[in-house]
């Protein structure tokens, strides 16, 4: 029976702020991630909108993704090589896709399988079993070209891309008439920036698999169910690659698609959540106040109130326990971005100012303090 091939993801976080600037400093309206039915929508020079076929888990910015096979290019194709191996495993791209939420988070995912017939080989012969860091080392270093929609190429390591695919992205969503007045490298790092990339990798149980010392298991269920937080060999930051190891047989099973998908959204949400503090100072706060108010208002509600949009089904379960385990995993960081919202808050100090922003400071922090995540994640569970 031939293998069911490894999958590589790798995925970068984006927070974009120039919908709460009252100019939008020249973004464009199009596509509207926020829309039920966005319609027939591109992004120029990235490519156009799909709706999902699988359920987003009431995720906004899940209903739709943009395939960007235009904006990111792969001269040659990506190889997995390791000591002992006869030859290397060709890593094929599968997917490449933007999500946003419409407000200010977003990321790139760009997505690998092995080949089928090389997994079979190593699964079945006496080749060393995969080492995943360096397997997660080989997909980083594979070369790129990013290309913008002004004509520019950027050649790169697909780890090293993110700035470029960033400012490709500012081209592409800026109006032509204001590119002139918003030019994408004044806009980088101000109202918008590119988070360092992180890795998913998920496996079969039965592919033979070097498991790393250096891990943290996240679960650990015996031989059914396997995740655990691992570094890229080489990389700079550690703890920054996720490992599923799964006994399923064919695709992922609702668990496995539901710890992914929220691993990565929720993680670009933190991310711009962060940026968002430590970017804002009183004077911007201020000049921002709507559309802030707007934001936050509208954050707080969608993630005190997670549920999936599709009737009940066995999803729901999953879901709920991934949201639980994204909670546990993150506690910590969550905590130094309520940290850095409370000083924010104390450092503008213009009378009356939270009140007119309609108290958005103590929204997120009250969210994240007061664990509405597991609030939902009850809610949820108490509704089976």
């Amino acid at each position: 029976m031939l293998c069911v091939p490894m999958f590589i993801m790798i995925h970068f976080p984006f927070v974009d702020l120039r919908g709460i600037d009252e100019s939008r400093l020249g973004r464009s309206p199009r596509p509207d991630w926020r829309s039920d039915d966005p319609g027939q929508c591109f992004v120029r020079g990235f490519g156009g909108m799909s709706a999902r076929n699988a359920k987003a888990f009431g995720l906004v910015g899940e209903r739709a993704y943009v395939e960007f096979e235009h904006a990111l290019a792969f001269p040659v194709l990506g190889v997995h090589r390791q000591e002992g191996w006869s030859h290397g495993v060709p890593l094929r791209v599968w997917f490449r896709r933007l999500y946003f939420d419409g407000d200010i988070a977003g990321r790139f995912e760009i997505g690998f399988n092995t080949d089928a017939k090389h997994e079979t080989e190593i699964t079945t012969g006496y080749w060393p079993p995969y080492d995943l860091s360096s397997l997660a080392r080989s997909v980083c270093d594979i070369s790129v070209e990013v290309r913008s929609s002004d004509g520019s190429v950027v050649a790169s390591s697909l780890e090293r891309c993110g700035e470029a695919l960033g400012l490709a992205y500012l081209v592409a969503t800026t109006l032509n008439s204001e590119r002139a007045n918003h030019p994408a490298a004044e806009i980088m790092g101000s109202a918008f920036n590119v988070g360092s990339p992180a890795v998913h990798v998920r496996a079969r149980s039965g592919t033979p698999l070097a498991l790393p010392a250096d891990r943290r298991d996240v679960v650990e269920s015996g031989d059914s169910d396997h995740m655990f937080l691992t570094s890229v060999a080489k990389a700079q930051r550690r703890n920054t690659m996720t490992v599923q190891v799964s006994c399923a047989t064919g695709a992922e099973t609702a668990e496995e698609r539901a710890r992914r998908v929220l691993f990565t959204h929720l993680n670009s949400v933190l991310h711009a959540s962060d940026f968002l503090a430590a970017t804002m100072d009183a004077r911007t706060i201020a000049r921002h106040r709507l559309g802030l108010k707007e934001l936050t208002s509208r954050a707080i509600e969608r993630f005190g109130k997670l549920a999936v949009t599709a009737p009940k089904t066995d999803d729901d379960d999953a879901f709920a326990k991934a949201l639980r385990l994204f909670s546990d995993e993150h506690a910590g960081r969550v905590d130094g971005i309520v940290a850095k919202l409370d000083a924010l808050a104390k450092d503008a100090a213009a009378p009356g100012r939270l009140e007119r922003i309609g108290g958005w400071s103590k929204g997120w922090t009250e969210f994240f303090a007061d664990s509405a995540i597991k609030a939902s994640v009850k809610a949820l569970m108490a509704a089976k």
